[in-house]
This record gives structure tokens, C-alpha cells and sequence, in this order.
């Protein structure tokens, strides 16, 4: 029978493991994108990292129509 206290060994271990769990969580529930009849939209800003676009220049093929879009 051990005395547990908070500098032993096994209480590190689970105080490090919580703190994993709690890291990855927020980390999910950040890039949570819920799903809209089905489908994934993206915004704006996550639209123009990702096609290395500013976003004039996407606001300029919306309008153009060179890329279709909807306003949620």
C-alpha cells in the first residue's frame, strides 16, 4: 500500500495523461465544423489559405462567377 500524494510518480503520470486528454479536446471542439445538409462549407479565410488567394481576389471570382458560392 502506497501513500499517493501529488509528487508521486503514478499521480504525475495521471495529472499528465488528463492534461493530453484536455489538450486534444479543446483541439477538436476548435476545428469542429459542423456538417450543413450534408456537406462541409468552409469560409472565407479558410477558402483562401487554402487556394493561396487573397480575398479580394476570391470576392472577384464570386462575383464573376468563376467559382459558385452561398451566404449562410
Amino acid at each position: 500500500n502506497e501513500v499517493m500524494t501529488r509528487n508521486s510518480e503514478w499521480m504525475n503520470h495521471i495529472v499528465n495523461h488528463l492534461n493530453r486528454m484536455v489538450d486534444n479536446f479543446e483541439r477538436a471542439v476548435m476545428n469542429y465544423r459542423p456538417m450543413l445538409g450534408g456537406e462541409r462549407f468552409m469560409t472565407d479565410k479558410e477558402l483562401c489559405a487554402r487556394l493561396q488567394l487573397s480575398r479580394r481576389t476570391l470576392q472577384d471570382y464570386r462575383n464573376n462567377g468563376v467559382i459558385p458560392y452561398i451566404q449562410l
